[in-house]
């Protein structure tokens, strides 16, 4: 019931429940709501964050990047993913509104994983462009981390468009 409450699952009579696919427009609505509730938290957060906030985040950084001993599979690069921006939006201190974008990153990770299994560049992008997000909040640069924010978010969802497109 959680599942097919978060969308991504759906009951069919006398077949049970399936996975549920999101067309297109919704999956750039999904983007779109990210970008705008994540620019929004990054704002906030910036001024809660602390040392240990960005030794966390340079860690997973580093997991994200493989630097770690192991490469990450396209599964645990999208948890460590959400955990990278748990850690920098978390301390906006906005619980409920940090559940509604898990359930939109939850939603939205499936496509991302199939996205990233298709083109190298994608990961490395959005390593990159993680690295610029985290040197933006350790300068407490709040409107550029904004704007790195959003713009990574939609980057991401412009590329994921044009590669579904090409796959559906």
């Amino acid at each position: 019931m959680q599942l097919e409450g978060e969308g991504l699952v759906k009951q069919q009579a006398h077949r049970g429940y399936t996975v549920s696919q999101l067309t297109l427009d919704e999956i750039s609505e999904e983007f779109d709501l990210r970008a705008t509730i994540e620019s929004e938290l990054i704002m906030r957060a910036i001024p809660n964050l602390k040392r240990p906030h960005f030794s966390a985040a340079r860690r997973v950084l580093d997991q994200l990047e493989g630097k770690e001993d192991n490469a990450l599979d396209v599964g645990q690069w999208g948890e460590a993913n959400w955990l990278l921006h748990r850690i920098l939006l978390e301390p906006a201190g906005r619980a409920r509104t940090m559940r509604i974008l898990h359930n939109l990153h939850r939603s939205g990770s499936r496509y991302v994983r199939m996205h990233m299994s298709l083109t190298d560049q994608t990961k490395a992008s959005a390593d990159l462009e993680h690295r610029k997000i985290l040197k933006a909040c350790m300068q407490q640069d709040i409107l550029e981390a904004r704007r790195l924010m959003s713009e990574h978010i939609l980057v991401a969802r412009d590329d994921l468009l044009i590669v579904l497109g090409k796959h559906r």
